[in-house]
């Protein structure tokens, strides 16, 4: 199968590229079950209704296939469940989830039936995953879900990726309302040729920020933040790091309404990765100054959780001359963002961490993958508390 071709590219982007004093909070690797004829296996997403209740989702590969991946947190252990798999899927790949509450959880991704890459949208009730029926854009030669946001128990919005029939990357938002999935038109900043879409985070049906890049005639990206409003998607501006040869946005959070926080990465013309972190306020989007840490060659920021307007955890990974790959968190507070010891598991050859979800100040769980020792993937959990 080809890999969910959404996590690629956000994996490209962002290769373009002391523990904190407000918190005695930290960092601890937990124990995360596999099948039992994974070779492979990757987090691509997480979230938390309650400290006691997640939902993470990804992918395992047996070799021959690709099939998406969920487990479930109960306070005490991860355990695995069993996604639906769509009528015909030759492969499936789930990208991120949202619980909104203890037992309604919804994952998206993708899944192939022997023809192109289609949208894949999961409903979890607490007992069981079904799929939910999702359209795909006229001609596209792929579609891809990366993030979705629920507000209620019937409202939620979606967002990620299609091909166009000209091979170029397209935004593509649909939200679910009455019962049915409808995709929803999206704009492209002036001067883009092609964008696509990371994250969401709503705070009412009607309201959603969705970040992530655009991509003009040359091929530069440059960082994208859309609107939904009443129905209809707009454009906001957005700044970039000075001297940035290319930036990416990967994760959002919005605890309310126009508050909003966006992490990333931009890489210089060297091609050297630096974390990128902005709010949103009145209206405006700033830039902030997160941190690549001491004695590493770079580093990206790829999920965000924000408890409160002023508090935020954010996760990704930090890289050294020898590109190997290391976990990374932030905490945030206030204007000031700080880099908070992260364990790697033993043994690893290279971790990442890819979604974080937080359901308190400093009570939060991120998700990703390391290396094991034959430089395969395999699931990893962190907590912190």
């Amino acid at each position: 199968m080809r890999r969910s071709s959404l996590c690629v590219v956000v994996l490209a982007a962002a290769v373009l590229l002391a523990p904190s004093a407000a918190s005695a909070a930290t960092w601890s690797i937990q124990s995360t079950p596999e099948p039992a004829t994974a070779v492979a296996s990757v987090f691509g997403g997480v979230s938390c209704a309650g400290a006691r209740e997640c939902v993470a989702v990804g992918r395992w590969d047996d070799a021959s296939q690709v099939t998406a991946l969920a487990e479930g947190w109960d306070g005490s252990s991860w355990r695995l469940q069993t996604p639906a798999t769509p009528a015909g899927a030759v492969a499936s790949d789930l990208a991120g989830v949202h619980c909104r509450a203890a037992g309604e959880c919804t994952a998206v991704g993708n899944y192939e039936d022997g023809g192109v890459p289609k949208t894949l949208v999961e409903r979890w009730n607490g007992r069981a995953w079904a799929v939910q029926s999702s359209p795909n854009p006229g001609g596209s030669q792929g579609s891809y879900l990366s993030s979705v946001s629920c507000t209620s128990a019937t409202t939620c919005t979606a967002v990620g990726t299609y091909i166009d029939a000209l091979g170029q990357q397209q935004s593509l938002a649909m939200d679910w309302a009455s019962g049915s999935w409808r995709i929803r038109a999206t704009p492209l900043p002036a001067g883009a040729v092609g964008s696509f879409l990371s994250s969401v985070s709503c705070t009412s049906s009607t309201a959603c920020t969705a970040v992530g890049t655009s991509i003009d005639g040359i091929g530069t990206r440059t960082t994208l933040a859309l609107r939904l409003s009443s129905g209809t998607w707009s454009v906001q501006s957005t700044p970039n790091p000075a001297g940035a040869a290319a930036s990416f946005l990967s994760g959002v959070s919005c605890p309310a309404a126009g508050a909003c926080t966006a992490v990333g990465v931009s890489t210089d013309s060297r091609g050297v990765a630096s974390t990128v972190a902005m709010t949103l306020a009145s209206g405006t989007w700033s830039l902030q100054r997160s941190l690549t840490p001491g004695g590493t060659a770079g580093a990206a920021l790829t999920g965000v959780s924000c408890s409160s307007t002023t508090v935020c955890t954010a996760v990704g990974y930090s890289y050294d001359g020898a590109f190997t790959y290391s976990p990374l968190a932030e905490d945030r507070s206030g204007t000031t963002w700080t880099v908070v010891s992260t364990p790697v598991p033993a043994g690893s050859l290279g971790s990442q961490l890819a979604g974080v979800s937080c359901s308190a100040a400093a009570v939060c769980t991120a998700a990703g993958y390391s290396l094991d020792v034959n430089s395969l993937q395999r699931v990893l959990a962190e907590r912190y508390q």
